[in-house]
This record gives structure tokens, sequence and C-alpha cells, in this order.
């Protein structure tokens, strides 16, 4: 009973006054974080630099393999990261008894910011559905790299294809592409280095000028379906620039041209010895009944 009142009264002396949580020194705690980034700092000389040359090509982006190594211990996404103490006893540990050089945690940040520029990567700050701050990366600028991949970039159909509903295997070749907005559909062509743009006039090696409406590829070859432009005389020396509007991708009045025919770009068109694009003052029109809808020329 005695000694149960010793240790009653012990951890009473222990317990702080009114079972306050003791206050944290912030100061210390401060000073402490600072010690450990300049310990980082100091780590970083101790890189062999000359190693990370001789690697730089064969683990690019990545400075060195243990540059790699680095980001693969401290983890790339959220869901994977490990704390700072951790990855310094990881280090601490590969590098003591396996003579490894892993950077310092400081390092690896610097690295993984500088491939995240290098890449273009966008790091977006975005609530999740229930308001938990969390970080997202760009799907525009990830497809963007997807398509711009050389392995990548072959498999790919970045034209719809019209097959008059023969063969069908793959989903270039559904209808719904050629039936798409004229701002959702494919907006260029390209054909002896030259760019040609839908609702912008061409010329072909023929003399005649055409607006393409939709770019597609039929037997292989890539096509253009093409609308004749109305030139309309508005004063001495100006037209006035016009087409049909709401053009069907079925529409009979659509010529289908090969775009290897495509001679001359909007700004190198000329009509009567004056470039097009002044006599129409850079402006082409649809018509609809009594409405007119100016467009913009060049295609922006």
């Amino acid at each position: 009973m005695h000694k149960h009142r010793l240790e009653e009264q012990e951890v009473n002396q222990n317990r702080p006054p009114n079972n306050q949580i003791p206050q944290i020194n912030w100061r210390d705690y401060m000073e402490h974080e600072l010690e450990r980034i300049r310990e980082d700092f100091a780590l970083d000389d101790l890189d062999n630099v000359e190693e990370e040359e001789e690697d730089l090509e064969q683990w690019a982006p990545f400075k060195s393999k243990m540059d790699f190594v680095g980001c693969l211990l401290v983890g790339w996404y959220k869901r994977n990261l490990i704390s700072r103490t951790l990855f310094d006893q990881i280090r601490l540990i590969l590098n003591g008894l396996c003579q490894l050089k892993i950077p310092a945690w400081s390092t690896i940040h610097r690295s993984q910011k500088r491939i995240r520029d290098l890449l273009g990567l966008q790091i977006q700050m975005q609530e999740s559905v229930w308001s938990t701050p969390g970080a997202a990366l760009s799907s525009r600028r990830a497809l963007q790299q997807d398509l711009s991949k050389p392995l990548v970039a072959p498999f790919f159909d970045f034209y719809p294809e019209y097959t008059k509903g023969v063969n069908q295997y793959k989903l270039s070749q559904s209808q719904k592409w050629l039936n798409m907005s004229p701002s959702l559909r494919t907006q260029m062509c390209a054909n002896n280095t030259k760019h040609f743009y839908i609702f912008e006039p061409v010329e072909t090696y023929s003399k005649h000028i055409l607006v393409p409406i939709f770019i597609y590829t039929k037997d292989g070859e890539r096509h253009a379906k093409c609308v004749i432009p109305t030139l309309k005389l508005t004063g001495p020396t100006t037209y006035q620039l016009e087409i049909q509007r709401h053009i069907d991708f079925n529409d009979p009045e659509l010529l289908s041209i090969k775009t290897k025919e495509f001679d001359k770009e909007y700004i190198e068109i000329k009509q009567n010895n004056q470039l097009l694009s002044e006599i129409c003052g850079n402006e082409m029109f649809e018509v609809n009944g009594n409405d007119l809808v100016p467009i913009t020329l060049p295609n922006p």
C-alpha cells in the first residue's frame, strides 16, 4: 500500500500542472531544422563531380546513377513519399555500409525541380472532394508529351479516315470524327513545308482558289473536302469572300482534293495582281440566308 502511494506521488510530480501540454520552443526547433539544411549543403560538396559528368549521358535527365537512386528513394508521387528523417537514415546506411554516394535531401529536390522544368511539368494545387489540398499535373501537358514521343507518335492517327463503311478496324475510322464541329476538327495539314488550314483559302497547282473545310485520309492518302468561295466586288479594288455556312461532310457541293495539290498559302494568293489578303481585308464571311458571319483570316 505504501509502495503504491509512492508511485502515485512520483507520477504526480512528473505531470504538468493543470494537465497542460508542455510548450514547444519553436526557436530551438527552427534552429535545428536550419542546421539540418546546412548539413545537406555541406554533404553536397562530397559528391564526385567527375563521376556525375561521366554518367550524365547514360542517366540523363538525371546527373548520375546515384542521383537516380536518390530520386527513387525519396519518391515522385504524394502516395509514396518518404519522410526526410527516414531518407537520412537509409542514406546513412547505404553510404556507410555499401560505399554508395547517394546525394543529400536538398540535392534530390533540386534535381526533381530541374527535371520538372525540363519537361515543362506544371504542378496544379487543387482541393479534393473532401476539401483537402492536393497536387496534380496538367492532363493537357501530359497528352502533349505522349504525342511527342518518337516511339508513340507513329502509332497515332492525327487525321480521321474515310472508308465509306468498308474495312473498318480502328477508332480513327469512326464517322463521328468527320462530323465534328469546326473547332474540334483537324485544323491543318502540311505540303512542301507549307501549312494549310481549314477555313482559309488555298491555291492549287491548277490555279484554283479553294477553302478546305475537312481534312482526312482516304485510301492511304491525305485529302481535303473544299468549297469554292465566292468573290463579290464591293468596291473599285475590294472584294468580299463568301462561303456557305454549316456545310456537312457529305455535302454534294464539296470537292475532294488531295492535299498534295495545294500550292500556295493564303498570304501568297494573288487576285488581279493584288494579294487576296489585301483586297478582302483579311476577312471571309459565312453566308446563312441573309446572315453574314465574319471569319478572321488567316486562321488563328
